[in-house]
């Protein structure tokens, strides 16, 4: 085939792959969304466009929304702001709502369940416009409907009718705060008998009352994403006194206050407070948001912490537990003896102990349990000597230390943690190598990391002692 015969086969196809990209593809999708848009029951409406919907909700309440700047709210029969996506949920269905089939001489109303009042009114610039809704067709899922314009009557599909159905209660915003997470710098937190004031510098969380410490970055965290997706369980509207609420005395209150602009302007701040009365197992709260009341669960209170303890940093380890590459394990000799060690080493086939051998399993689980270990209390912030004794700290009952892979036989550990007395009621005493805090962590620790050399003789000591008094076991993933 000649040259000239090639290209002028390459400009045919080419021109035929147009058409069918333009014309039938792309010009496909334009006719179908013509034909759709001009089986609109209002035309030329956008979502964006509407400004007020006035609807019969499904109890039986005239509910009437209004936009502004500032979002959708709840004018009638309540002051109360509006869920965002719900009503913006109605605007689309209202736009977008299209007839499967119109009857332009249609029976006596009465015979589609269509009613003299108007279901739904809603406002265009200065236009209102209505839609009576009507009973469900026999056959095809649709719905009577009728607009406040002309005889006709249309069926709509019912899903599309049902949404506008909506109860008071599904069109209120049970979202009880509203702020930016990333932006708090500061909370106050209050309770029957305590406070704490924390900040965020750049180091993390700190408290500043009533003492100067490290915070839980934990629980500062998990505090805020509670209070972020914090939903109602109910609303109030008869307002009576904050004494009869309980929020005259609130049994939990906090402000959120973002961090100071580089413009200099007031921080944001955002305010919470829960009752101290219960009321058929609910409490009243009151949000940010302006003339609005809510009810929440009873046992939802329990989500916020109201100890200071709590709010306190209390990692005694924190490290990953696959850098560990060897540990320590030593308890303290009796009547002056030297301590008993337990040494072990991570190698290619698993971690390896001596001079006595570990079951299977147990070196990597009290290496995992060591690398995310946290107190459950702190009992005081420094103790005396005789103090510490008393407590089975000085000397420790057992010291516990884990190294890095790589580092030689000098090098600082990755945790160094010293246990005392074990009381099964209130945990087991600790410190942190070098930290005067005294912690007590869970009981249960005790299942999981031998505390002393009876503990791991009877749970820990492997049964099959391997050459040399040595037990390997395999590698685990921490």
């Amino acid at each position: 085939m000649s040259p000239r015969n090639t290209l002028i086969l390459a400009v045919i196809v080419a021109a035929l792959g147009a058409f069918l990209y333009f014309y039938e593809i792309r010009g496909g999708e334009e006719r179908a969304e013509a034909e759709e848009a001009a089986k609109r029951l209002f035309q030329g409406i956008s979502a964006e466009e509407i400004k007020s919907i006035a609807l019969l909700a499904s109890g039986g309440e005239r509910v009437r929304l209004e936009r502004s700047d500032r979002g959708w709210r709840i004018t009638e029969p309540v002051q109360f702001p509006a869920d965002p996506i719900r009503a913006d949920g109605l605007a689309s269905s209202l736009a977008g709502l299209a007839s499967e089939a119109v009857f332009e001489e249609p029976e006596p109303l009465e015979d589609y369940g269509i009613g003299a009042d108007p279901t739904v009114r809603f406002r265009v610039g200065e236009v209102e416009h209505e839609l009576y809704l009507g009973d469900r067709t026999p056959v095809e899922g649709n719905t009577y409907v009728k607009t406040g314009e002309g005889s006709q009557v249309y069926a709509v599909k019912s899903y599309h009718a049902s949404a506008l159905t909506k109860k008071l209660d599904e069109l209120r915003e049970s979202k009880i705060l509203d702020f930016d997470r990333q932006a708090v710098g500061r909370i106050e937190a209050k309770w029957p008998g305590g406070r704490v004031v924390l900040e965020k510098g750049e180091e993390g969380w700190r408290l500043l009352e009533p003492l100067e410490a490290p915070a839980d970055a934990d629980t500062v965290e998990a505090l805020l994403s509670d209070l972020q997706f914090l939903r109602a369980d109910g609303f109030i509207d008869e307002v009576p006194s904050d004494a009869k609420l309980g929020l005259d005395a609130p049994a939990f209150e906090i402000e959120l206050s973002a961090r100071p602009s580089e413009e200099g302007e007031a921080p944001v701040r955002t305010r919470l407070a829960i009752g101290s009365t219960s009321d058929a197992a609910q409490r009243a709260v009151r949000g940010s948001a302006e003339n609005a009341l809510y009810r929440l669960a009873e046992e939802r209170l329990d989500d916020f912490p109201r100890t200071v303890v709590a709010y306190r940093f209390k990692d005694l380890a924190d490290f990953e537990a696959s850098a560990a590459g060897r540990f320590e394990l030593a308890w303290r000799g009796a009547g002056g003896d030297e301590p008993r060690v337990i040494r072990g080493e991570l190698g290619e086939e698993g971690w390896t102990t001596a001079p006595e051998p570990m079951a299977a399993g147990k070196a990597s689980q009290m290496v995992s349990e060591l690398s995310r270990l946290k107190a459950i209390d702190i009992v005081a912030d420094a103790m005396g000597e005789a103090e510490l004794r008393a407590m089975g700290l000085s000397p420790p009952a057992v010291t516990l230390r884990v190294f890095a892979k790589e580092d030689g036989e000098k090098a600082a550990p990755l945790a160094e943690v010293q246990l005392g007395n074990a009381d099964p009621d209130r945990g087991i005493a600790a410190q942190r190598s070098g930290d005067p805090v005294i912690y007590r962590i869970d009981y249960a620790l005790a299942e999981r990391v031998p505390i002393s050399p009876e503990a791991f003789a009877n749970r820990f000591r492997s049964s099959e002692p391997a050459e040399g008094s040595q037990s390997s076991e395999p590698a685990e993933e921490p």
